[in-house]
């Protein structure tokens, strides 16, 4: 009666009423009938069509697949013969079967190969002296140009059935003609193994296109003698696609990534006249209207056919019918980049089943009027007793209370009219009363943010106040959503919980309450507490579930921003904790690793000073103010590498290089401290493993460092164990492993291993030194070569292994790089400096001791040395006499060595302005030895210097 009534209430005239009711109990009655039986009658047909096309479209699938392999067959034959017979002639060349001095045997070779090919229109040769021989099939003709020809013009001269040539040209064509001008030429000669040319028509021909074939001629020795080219008809290929069991109802054709036609399967080849002049065919130009379409519909899919990279099947609408089509890429390996094209409408492979969708069509149309007649003959029959009735309901189902149903009879419909007259009375009192008391609950439950509904669990329909529409963003006149979309307002996981919390209430019949989230229609979260209780009938069935939802999104929120604030002021307090912990163990770490050296430098010079020992002591002592010094060198070498990884300028120079040597040469750095400490460094080194594309100096950093912690972890008497091999199942890695039996890594340390300023604990940095910088620069510096590096250990005293993976050049890019030994060598210093005998050097160089260093080495070499302690104090000496060599300090106060030889580049030739210099300094950062430079000095040397590096380096100033 809701259905009826619905649409009742929407008409006051009786009358229409009664026509609204017959209407709708004739649609209850007819259209389930009808509807089922046009269900059944179109699926089954539908179902018929539907399978009958799927399987003529896969039989068309199958032929257009089956057509492109016997194209792309037909293709690879076909083009292979040019470049065959170009093979064949490359190799007799090689061979020394081809005299190139000889024009006329030449000619005799060209003739008899273009005769075996119907395929072939022309074979040419273009020495590199710029003569040309070519034979031709179109008029049987030969063609001498270059220096064979007087003037170098281009002749042809008509041959017999044998081959020989007319003594008289028949046609004397384009004057000063130079093979080695002609594209063909150059393609050719840039193409050790052969190449196509671009398609061309004949000027003398223009109804045929050709596409030539071109490869370098070398003789026995290896010398270039010139390029051959031998030209492919292409018109073949359009008669071959003409041929195609599929071209009967489509089309096939070939075209460029360009969009130019190569060949199709229509009478016309694509080709045109234009002002005399012959132009390829563009596929949008086609007249055929297939071809044309297509390669419309493809342009402005992909705008460019470039982008069509693999065979692609699509399908569009020509004059509102589908054509299928599907492209094939074809590639060769002689630079050809082609796509073949077929185009097949669905209108052909369809015509057989539309006879069968008319016949359903029609047997359909005829059940659905038997059904429809006899539907409409059985509501009239069964309409009439219930319109009284129904006119009653509708009447009280508009609210009009005080409306009295008349009624003249005492039967059973009489009884129903009284009481229908008894409930409206009721119904009246009620919603007076409940008008009321719905007024001041909506204004409580606005006060309160509080919403309630119930949900009617045979319908899943839901009602609810209009604060609960408020809560969900929604209207409040509109209708409430079901209680399934409902659930669509809020997010997965608490879409879940509500439905879990419902499913226990319906089965345990006990209330629930759920703290969840909704998304309002505008996007907006508002988080809710929802209560719920059922109610069952009077079987102890649930039949509702009615309750509330609380907003508690201000709360909430208040909430959430106050535990948020504390836990940022609380990680803000732990990370500045951390961070002043650690700043103070590395600042105390870095105290004890410049103090250790300095001890027993220190301590050595001033026994030095006050007693005299034997040479032997005194070569210890040497030997140990030298050892501690490199150890201060590298410690800042490692802190200034660590700056440079932070500021990103830490810079390769890569070179092709062999791995091995640089492991060597690292082994060769640590084989002293080794042997001090008996320990045995075994080594496995896989020669064939490379070659790496990496910096070499850098790569025996990364060996030297882990080496270098291989040894001081690991006890006397120990081993260490060096391998450098291939993975199985990746042959492009190259992997270094360095293994120990010392000290170990505890397995919660081991994650941190890599990381900066990192150490296992204060035990290990009073016992073995270091400031955790090693495995970070050495993580970095591989890394950096596009590898990576990891640390395995069982634990202390379990020993360790590090290991290092590197890519391998591929043989393919090995011709990019030229190979780069490595060359290491370790400082030392020479018993006897080389001679600089009369070389007049002068030295610049605030700091004293550094100035008497360099310049007793420097006399010791047989120089002529003058110091210098300040810039101004260099200017004056160069004013009196202009050294040979300029050897100075950067940092200097008042005028710093830079200003110093911009200074001195202002001088004419004859004062100075020429002068050699060589800077001496500790700023060593890649941006200072460009700023060095760029001031005008021609060498950068960095303290400590290796005294032979400096007297090298001014020796070959």
């Amino acid at each position: 009666m809701t259905i009826f009534s619905k649409y009742l209430n929407r008409r006051s005239d009786p009358h229409a009423q009664k026509q609204t009711l017959q209407v709708l109990f004739t649609i209850v009655l007819v259209v389930p009938f009808v509807v089922q039986l046009t269900l059944v009658v179109g699926l089954t047909g539908w179902l018929s069509v539907r399978s009958g096309k799927q399987s003529v479209r896969q039989v068309a699938i199958q032929l257009r697949q089956e057509a492109s392999a016997r194209i792309e067959d037909r293709l690879d034959s076909y083009l292979a013969i040019p470049h065959t017979l170009n093979q064949l002639n490359a190799e007799a060349a090689r061979l020394g079967q081809l005299d190139f001095r000889n024009p006329q045997s030449l000619q005799q070779r060209w003739w008899r190969q273009i005769r075996l090919y119907d395929t072939l229109s022309n074979i040419g040769f273009g020495s590199i002296q710029g003569e040309f021989t070519a034979g031709d099939r179109r008029n049987r003709t030969f063609r001498l140009g270059g220096n064979l020809s007087p003037d170098r013009t281009l002749r042809m001269y008509e041959t017999d059935e044998f081959g020989n040539p007319q003594p008289i040209p028949a046609y004397v064509g384009t004057r000063y003609y130079d093979p080695r001008s002609r594209p063909w030429y150059r393609i050719g000669q840039a193409s050790p193994n052969g190449q196509w040319t671009a398609i061309f028509s004949y000027a003398s021909q223009q109804d045929i296109y050709v596409i030539s074939a071109v490869r370098p001629l070398f003789d026995r020795a290896g010398n270039f003698q010139g390029v051959l080219a031998t030209d492919l008809i292409l018109t073949e290929i359009n008669r071959f696609l003409q041929t195609l069991e599929i071209v009967r109802s489509g089309e096939v054709y070939i075209m460029e990534r360009s969009g130019l036609l190569v060949a199709t399967s229509t009478p016309n080849p694509p080709l045109k006249i234009v002002q005399g002049q012959v132009q390829r065919l563009h596929a949008t130009e086609s007249s055929s209207p297939l071809i044309r379409a297509s390669a419309l519909f493809v342009r402005q899919r992909y705008t460019d056919f470039a982008q069509i990279n693999a065979p692609v099947q699509l399908n569009f609408s020509l004059q509102g019918k589908r054509q299928y089509l599907d492209i094939i890429p074809y590639q060769d390996e002689y630079g050809l980049d082609w796509l073949v094209a077929i185009v097949q409408p669905e209108a052909a492979l369809l015509q057989g089943l539309q006879s069968t969708a008319l016949n359903t069509i029609l047997l359909g149309a005829i059940a659905l009027i038997a059904t429809l007649s006899f539907g409409l003959l059985s509501a009239r029959w069964l309409i009439q007793p219930i319109l009284r009735l129904s006119a009653a309901a509708t009447a009280l189902a508009e609210g009009d209370w005080d409306i009295t149903v008349p009624i003249e009879r005492e039967d059973e419909l009489g009884v129903l009219a009284a009481a229908f007259n008894r409930m409206a009375g009721q119904l009246q009192e009620s919603y007076a009363a409940l008008k009321e008391r719905e007024t001041k609950l909506a204004e409580a439950q606005r006060i309160a943010h509080l919403g309630n509904w119930e949900l009617d669990l045979s319908t899943h329909r839901m009602s609810g106040s209009d604060e609960l529409f408020r809560i969900y963003g929604l209207q409040p006149d509109s209708e409430l959503p079901s209680y399934p979309a409902i659930l669509e307002y809020m997010p997965p996981e608490d879409a879940t919980q509500i439905r879990q919390a419902v499913q226990r209430a319906l089965e345990a019949g006990e209330p629930y309450e759920v703290d969840h989230c909704i998304v309002r229609p505008n996007g907006e979260i508002r988080y809710v507490h929802s209560k719920g209780q059922p109610k069952f009938d009077t079987q102890g069935r649930v039949i509702r579930l009615f309750g509330t939802v609380i907003d508690m999104t201000e709360r909430q929120q208040t909430e959430r921003e106050r535990e948020e604030l504390l836990k940022r002021e609380q990680a803000a307090r732990s990370a500045a904790e951390a961070a002043n912990r650690i700043k103070d163990e590395f600042l105390a770490v870095l105290s004890h690793e410049l103090r250790t050296p300095l001890n027993p430098i220190v301590g050595w010079v001033r026994l030095l000073r006050t007693r005299k020992f034997n040479e032997a002591k005194i070569a210890q002592a040497l030997e140990t103010i030298e050892r501690n010094a490199l150890l201060q060198t590298q410690l800042i070498e490692d802190l200034l590498d660590v700056s440079r990884i932070l500021r990103g300028k830490l810079v390769l120079k890569p070179s092709l290089i062999q791995i091995g040597g640089a492991i060597r040469s690292a082994i060769e750095t640590v084989q002293l401290s080794a042997e001090t400490k008996s320990i045995a460094i075994e080594t496995h080194l896989d020669e064939t493993v490379g070659p790496i594309y990496g910096d070499a100096n850098r790569l025996q950093q990364v060996v030297w460092n882990l080496l270098s912690n291989a040894v001081k972890f690991t006890p006397a008497g120990g081993k260490i164990e060096v391998r450098l091999f291939r993975p199985e199942g990746n042959p492009d890695l190259a992997v270094i492993q360095v293994s120990d039996t010392g000290k170990g890594i505890k397995p919660d340390f081991l994650p941190y291993v890599f990381e900066s300023f990192r150490q296992a604990d204060s035990s290990t940095t009073r016992t073995f030194g270091g400031l955790g910088l090693g495995l970070a620069i050495v993580r970095y510096l591989v890394e950096m070569h596009g590898g990576a590096v990891s640390a395995m250990s069982s634990g202390e005293d379990c020993g360790s292994t590090f290991t290092i993976e590197l890519p391998i050049c591929r043989k393919q890019t090995l011709s990019q790089f030229a190979a780069s030994p490595i060359e290491m060598s370790l400082q030392r210093v020479p018993e006897a400096f080389p001679q600089l005998t009369e070389r007049r050097i002068l030295i610049v160089d605030d700091d004293s001791d550094a100035c008497q260093l360099i310049a007793f080495v420097l006399a010791e070499a047989g120089a002529i040395v003058e110091s210098a302690n300040s810039a101004e104090e260099a200017l004056s000496k160069i004013a009196l006499h202009v050294p040979d060599i300029l050897v100075s300090d950067i940092g200097m106060p008042d005028m710093d060595g830079c200003e110093l030889i911009a200074r001195i580049r202002q001088f004419p030739s004859e004062r100075g302005g020429n002068l050699k210099a060589i800077a001496l300094t500790a700023y060593a950062s890649d941006p200072d030895v460009q700023r060095v430079l760029q001031a005008g000095f021609n060498r950068h040397l960095s303290k400590p210097v290796d005294l032979v590096e400096l007297i090298d380096a001014i020796g070959k100033l």
